[in-house]
């Protein structure tokens, strides 16, 4: 998301989207090759990142039509199915972590 930011208010399209499945395998390597804690750290200090990128978008923005390959929609939703993709992989990982310290506490 923070990649695509500085395209979205542009007239420059933006850029091919990173293949979905790929950057889930990536990411699974990397929570699985850290600790729980620091992948912990990771989705909480992106996700800070992010909120503050988000808060600096001036308030006229919000309403912008984007167009993103052949489907066009105002910032504002674009946003909102971002944030529902998120808490998509958030609740994955919370299963995770609710499974380890399950199968921990056994």
């Amino acid at each position: 998301m923070n990649d695509r930011l500085q395209y979205l208010f542009k007239d420059t399209p933006l850029p091919k989207a990173p293949n979905e499945e790929e950057l889930n395998c990536k990411s699974t390597k990397i929570s699985r090759n850290s600790s729980k804690e620091e992948t912990i750290t990771n989705f909480m200090n992106v996700g800070r990142k992010l909120i503050i990128a988000v808060h600096n978008i001036e308030d006229e923005l919000w309403d912008n039509e984007l167009t993103i390959c052949s489907r066009t929609l105002p910032f504002r939703e674009y946003l909102k199915d971002f944030i529902n993709h998120d808490l998509h992989h958030f609740e994955q990982s919370n299963e995770v972590i609710l499974t380890q310290s399950f199968c921990n506490n056994k």
